[in-house]
């Protein structure tokens, strides 16, 4: 898999500067300046919405580790001799190659490699 090149320390939820509408996403330590600001960009979007998709974007370095290494055990798993699933099994095992395709797909996504 190919490196990620974002800022890899935690972040978390800044906080909510109302004259400008909008939550800073800082640096877990906060020792250097806000990793990204989640606007209020229209009159549609309330604070609790904007907050809400603050705290997502916060956990997107934990999310994008989470996920990547799920996928690294499930690839791990089916690449051991004794993995050969059969029956109701099976029918997961496919069901769980399209997820790990789509698991790809987003990682592949959060390093901006694809649209």
């Amino acid at each position: 898999m190919t490196a990620s090149k974002f800022t890899p320390r935690p972040w978390c939820l800044g906080p909510y500067d109302q004259y400008m509408g909008h939550f800073y996403i800082d640096p877990l330590d906060r020792k250097t300046p806000p990793v990204a600001v989640a606007f209020m960009v229209d009159t549609l979007r309330t604070e609790a919405e904007c907050k809400a998709n603050a705290c997502l974007i916060a956990a997107a370095p934990e999310l994008y580790r989470a996920l990547k290494e799920a996928l690294e055990s499930i690839i791990w798993m089916s690449g051991s001799s004794d993995f050969s699933p059969t029956g109701e099994a099976h029918r997961g095992w496919e069901k769980l190659q399209v997820q790990m395709e789509s698991m790809t797909n987003v990682l592949a996504k959060a390093r901006g490699e694809t649209p």
